[in-house]
Order: structure tokens, then sequence, then C-alpha cells
């Protein structure tokens, strides 16, 4: 998915390194709508402080039913599909230089490290209505530079715990929790931990300290339902669909409390990574170049170059790739 710019960050939060985990930002930010190539795109994003959610550059809560985006940049990020369980139809990867297109069903997660350049196109297979999550995160300095590849994990073997009689279901995308672990972690390149929670109405889903593996920050992201969330200290604050909540410090347990009073109860995105502490830009923000997250000026002047040398390769439109699909979306 193409770069949307990202919500500033109110106030800088500095993570309280060793002390008790606390809220330290919440926000709430609702549906939006922007008209891309005509087609109305209608989205939510994650809201925190960036040095609470690094290495994520951004996280985008989206409906799609028309392709919308078509054939874009990306350098020195990776661009993560999580397509949601109750995803109305599957959703399409295109990548440029040969390294083939992917089918993301329901349930599915799929990473494009575009590394030094790529060309990318995603898109609803037709007649479908896709509920989704795109994060772009950083990738290290050391990894700019290597070639694309991408990675799929499916839905059946993404692991699952359950506690059936706390009421608490935990899909396990990416990283580890509690004894489980995602498939191909190895392979990630950033050690990051994605979490998509499920609380029953009136359920309490407890995460402690271990399970966070006393990183310095976390976050939520809920996409519906309404409850209280409570950090070591025991400060509550209300959460509801589409609220952002920030969590610093590196000990301590937390809390999320679904309401008794929603009968769908609450369901959430939990994350947490080990921090890339290096320095990169919007290349669209600097220089006119959009899609890739760089160093420094330096680097994304590098990329243009390479990139009108043909090193990303090349993406026809859609409507050259698929013109089958292309006419069903008519």
């Amino acid at each position: 998915m193409a770069e949307i710019t990202s919500l500033s960050s109110s106030v800088p939060t500095t993570p309280t390194q060793g002390r008790e985990r606390k809220i330290v930002h919440e926000a709430r930010f609702d549906w939006k709508s922007v008209n891309i190539r005509g087609i109305k795109f209608r989205y939510s994003q994650l809201d925190v402080p960036k040095n609470l959610r690094n290495p994520v550059i951004q996280l985008d809560h989206y409906y799609m039913g028309l392709p919308t985006f078509g054939p874009h940049k990306h350098a020195g990020l990776v661009a993560v599909s999580y397509i949601l369980e109750d995803s109305e139809g599957s959703f399409m990867s295109d990548v440029s230089l040969s390294l083939g297109d992917i089918l993301i069903r329901p349930g599915d997660i799929h990473w494009t490290f575009s590394n030094r350049g790529i060309l990318h196109d995603e898109y609803p297979e037709a007649k479908s209505k896709v509920h989704g999550i795109q994060i772009l995160l950083n990738l290290p300095e050391k990894d700019k530079c290597k070639a694309p590849r991408q990675l799929t994990v499916r839905r059946e073997d993404i692991p699952v715990y359950e506690n059936v009689k706390q009421g608490v279901r935990v899909r396990v995308v990416s990283g580890a929790f509690k004894h489980l672990e995602s498939p191909k972690r190895e392979e990630m390149a950033v050690d990051f931990t994605l979490l998509d929670c499920k609380v029953a109405a009136g359920c309490r889903f407890k995460l402690e300290s271990k399970d966070l593996k006393s990183r310095e920050s976390c976050w939520i992201y809920v996409l519906r339902g309404e409850g209280e969330a409570y950090d070591s200290l025991g400060k509550a604050t209300r959460i509801v669909g589409l609220s952002s909540v920030g969590f610093s410090g590196t000990d301590g347990d937390m809390e999320i409390v679904a309401s008794k009073d929603v009968d769908a109860g609450m369901h959430f995105l939990l994350g947490h990574a080990e921090s890339i502490d290096e320095q990169a830009v919007w290349g669209g923000e600097t220089c006119g170049f959009s899609g890739v997250y760089l160093k420094d000026v330096k680097a994304i002047e590098e990329s243009r170059r390479f990139y009108n040398a043909g090193g990303f390769g090349k993406l026809a439109p859609l409507s050259e790739r698929r013109p089958d699909h292309w006419s069903l979306q008519q």
C-alpha cells in the first residue's frame, strides 16, 4: 500500500526505562476518507508517538473494495499486510523483479521486504471487501542494501493461545507470546511481535511483564468494543474502537478488561518490538521521492538514481497485468 501521511505525535514521550509500566499516551482517531485516483479509501491509524512504536513507521486499519493505489515505490522498509479474519474476500500483492504475485487470504500475514527497492501493488480480489491492517516497519540499515524478498504465513500456520475459561483468544501473528512463536520468525529481519487479541464481554486479559519481554514500550490499537486498560500501577484508561494506548516502562504487568455491556467483547491489536535506533527519513517529505524510508538525503538521492536506472524493476498497471480482473472491477 502506498504511503499515507502519518499522524504527528502531539507530545514527545521518553520511555521510562527500568520503571513501572505506565500508560503514557492515549488517543482516538475516527475513520477518515481520502480520494485516491477517484476512489474513496476509508482508514484509521495507530496514534502513538514514534518512540513508543519504533520500528513501526505507520499502521493503517482499512476497508478496501476496489483497486486503489496502483503500482508504487518502496525502499528501506517492510510492508506488512495482515488481512483480518472477518474480511470478505482476499487481497492480492503484486511486486516487480519477478518475485511473484501472492494471494493473501483472511487470517494470513504477508511481508514485502522492499530493501534496496521494489515496485508494489496491492488490491482486493474481484467482488471482495477487504478488512485489513497495513504496517510499515523500518529496516536495520544493514538490510536496506539487500535484494527485495517476500514472505507469507498462512492463517492455518499462525499459532493461537486460547483460554476458554478466561474468555481470551490470541493469534500470535508475528513474534512470540507465552510458549508460542510465529512461523518463520528467524526470517523476519525485524524482531516485531503482533498479537491479535479477543476478550469476551466482562472478561480480563492479563499480560505479564515476561510476555512483553520486558521491553520499554508497547501499544494497543482497538479494532472494536470497549473496556479499560490498566497499567502496572493500577491506573485505568477507557478504551473504545479506533483508540490507541501507549505504555512505557520495563517492569510490571498490564491488564485489559472488556466491558460487560458489549456482547461481542473487545478486539484489539497489541504490538511491541526491539527498537531500531538508526536515523531514517521519508523520501517524499525531504526530496519528493515518495515511498522510500532511508538514512538521509544522500541515500534517498542514490535510491532515486537506482530507480531511474531500472533497479526497482517494472510493474505495469493492473489493467494491463490482469485485464479480466480489471474489467470486473469497473
